[in-house]
């Protein structure tokens, strides 16, 4: 009988890379609807119109930086680019929603307050920009660190480093990536949700 996938310190990190087994790494899902007033052009669109554009965006796919929802706003218009006046109407769309409440940013990444974060696997997602490691939100990020370490009962920072990789969908991790996922790792550390003992990550248990 088949048995769950566990990262221990002495299994090479490739062997526990897809995160499938884990419960992480859901296919990501683009927003994909008939914004309002898509006669005119975004720049052109009143604040309020564009602000329940973008939230309804947040809502899909938050956590989600800054630069992919603009990208989004020029998808759903269909434009082939998003030049200035379309980034400072998305921004004024964005300032418009945190006026009401409800809106969390960390890094440039918006998503709705108290929503509860889930981690996408992009490798097959249309955005090529999805896969930019420096538009990764970071909340994403920690809650794969978390699922991950929780599920292989421990696991040292390489082999969590090359399996939230593979989770969020990248087939090869680059020292940017690296860069992007390992202070997450020492901020959780810093929350207390992780602990490191001789090298080790494990969850910190729950009261």
């Amino acid at each position: 009988p088949a048995s769950p996938v566990r990262v221990a310190r002495e299994v090479p990190a490739q062997r526990v890379d897809d995160g499938e087994d884990k419960g992480v790494g859901s296919a990501y899902v683009q927003s994909r609807f008939k914004p309002g007033n898509s006669q005119l052009q975004p720049h052109e669109v009143p604040v309020a119109s564009m602000a329940h554009t973008v939230g309804r965006i947040v809502d899909d796919e938050g956590p989600i930086h800054f630069e992919e929802i603009v990208s989004r706003v020029r998808d759903l218009w269909g434009l082939g680019r998003a030049g200035s006046r379309i980034q400072g109407a998305v921004r004024e769309a964005i300032r418009h929603l945190a006026t009401g409440g409800g809106i969390q940013v960390e890094a440039d990444c918006y998503m709705r307050a108290g929503k509860a974060v889930a981690v996408r696997n992009r490798s097959g997602a249309e955005s090529k920009s999805l896969k930019k490691p420096e538009l990764l939100p970071p909340q994403e990020i920690r809650q794969a660190i978390l699922q991950l370490v929780a599920a292989a009962h421990g696991a040292v920072r390489e082999e969590v480093v090359v399996a939230v990789a593979r989770s969020l969908g990248f087939q090869a991790t680059s020292q940017q990536l690296r860069d992007r996922i390992l202070p997450q790792i020492d901020l959780l550390l810093e929350k207390q949700q992780l602990t490191e003992v001789l090298g080790e990550l494990r969850a910190t248990a729950s009261e």
